[in-house]
């Protein structure tokens, strides 16, 4: 009997055994799809933006001397966006400029990188329309300064290339008010001309202001702020210019 005990124990311990590491990737199963179920599903997020800016500058280049209206719209899945952007002479009544970029952003960790390619009409002033395509690429280091490089080709009417190097840092002075300030450096390539080096130097200051009800992260579908740009020419080519505005941004 004692014999009989002991070989069904046995038995039974050497199932144990067997089975135990089936239990354990069963049980790793059960956890990815707790993790699954637990991740949020990727959604269409989307923003609309509108400013009013003093005039318009594009590239370091003033388009226009009266006062601005400028339209952002953005729709994003996942890591491609489409945006479209429009900008309107309130003085004139006339349209400046009308974008329309493909975008593909992704986080690698240490840098998030992005491509696009854009469409940009500029209507003359014999009416007729200035039409140019361009594709960039962009890298920004997701560390103190964001630090960030950007590269333009353009394969329509500029026919050249345009780099950008900025850094920018955004402090919160409380839950709604922040103080964001950029520094960007411009360099070209034969871009709309015969001239190469050194185009201008940027500073921009910013304070967006949080409206509404905000989110447990401290977000808020609703920021509004002013914003100021002072442009210091490198060439002569190149004008100095003071930009200010407001801005109000909306995200779903």
């Amino acid at each position: 009997m004692t014999n009989t005990i002991q070989r069904i124990a046995g038995l039974a311990g050497a199932a144990i055994l067997a089975l135990t590491p089936f239990q354990g990737r069963a049980q790793e199963a059960q956890k990815e799809q707790r993790i699954e179920e637990a991740a949020p599903p990727a959604r269409v997020n989307g923003s609309l933006k509108g400013e009013l800016l003093n005039k318009y500058l594009f590239r370091n280049l003033v388009l226009s001397e009266n006062p601005i209206a400028q339209g952002t719209a953005l729709v994003n899945y996942k890591d491609v966006s489409l945006i479209g952007v429009g900008i309107r002479d309130l003085k004139t009544r006339d349209w400046i400029e009308a974008d329309a970029i493909l975008d593909i952003t992704h986080n690698f960790g240490p840098i998030t990188a992005s491509g696009g390619y854009a469409k940009i009409t500029v209507p003359s002033v014999e009416g007729q329309e200035l039409d140019s395509q361009e594709f960039y690429l962009q890298a920004t280091g997701n560390c103190p300064g964001n630090p960030t490089a950007k590269w333009v080709r353009d394969f329509g009417t500029g026919k050249g290339d345009y780099f950008e190097l900025s850094a920018s840092h955004q402090i919160d002075l409380n839950k709604r008010l922040g103080l964001k300030g950029t520094a960007m450096l411009h360099l070209d390539d034969h871009y709309y001309g015969e001239k190469s080096g050194l185009r201008a130097a940027t500073a921009t200051l910013e304070a967006p202001f949080k409206l509404g009800k905000l989110e447990k992260d401290g977000s808020s579908w609703l920021t509004f702020g002013p914003k100021a740009m002072y442009q210091k020419s490198l060439r002569n080519d190149i004008k100095d210019n003071l930009i200010l505005g407001v801005g109000l941004e909306a995200k779903f």
